[in-house]
């Protein structure tokens, strides 16, 4: 009961923004929980760029730019395989690696096209970005806590 009473005192922003916060911190959990899992399991092998892909979502305005966001196109052969295509998850104007480039790739051996290129930003741009955005909201929530008694 004395929760309950504590909880009734605080701001309906606190709340809202506590809880989005909350919800935000609980994804990033799951996000790195699942991409963790996916690195212990999978091996590792070296990739080329043979190419790069723009975002289907890009506008075609913006496909007229000179530097159109792009990711880029990994070839690599799994042990044993045959070779496999894969897309980078992560689209810049100025790419971080050129054509012909070697590039380390992550592969689950039973499912070679569900292979990640092993960089930072390809890994964990996502779950951090829960996190940030959870932070920011937990903060927010703390300013609307501070409301005179």
């Amino acid at each position: 009961m004395r929760n309950y009473l504590a909880l009734s005192n605080k701001s309906p922003f606190y709340l809202i923004l506590t809880g989005f916060g909350l919800l935000q911190l609980v994804i990033a959990v799951i996000a790195l929980l699942f991409i963790s899992a996916f690195v212990i399991r999978s091996d590792r092998t070296d990739g080329v760029v043979v190419g790069f892909q723009m975002s289907p979502r890009v506008p075609k305005s913006y496909a007229q730019l000179p530097n159109p966001p792009v990711a880029p196109i990994v070839e690599f052969t799994p042990e044993g395989g045959k070779p496999v295509r894969i897309v980078g998850s992560f689209f810049e104007r100025q790419p971080s690696s050129a054509l012909g480039d070697v590039v380390p790739v992550r592969y689950q051996p039973d499912e070679p096209q569900s292979a990640i290129i092993d960089v930072f930003a390809d890994k964990w741009t996502f779950p951090l970005m829960f996190v940030v955005v959870g932070i920011l909201f937990m903060a927010a929530a703390r300013f609307f806590d501070r409301r005179p008694a």
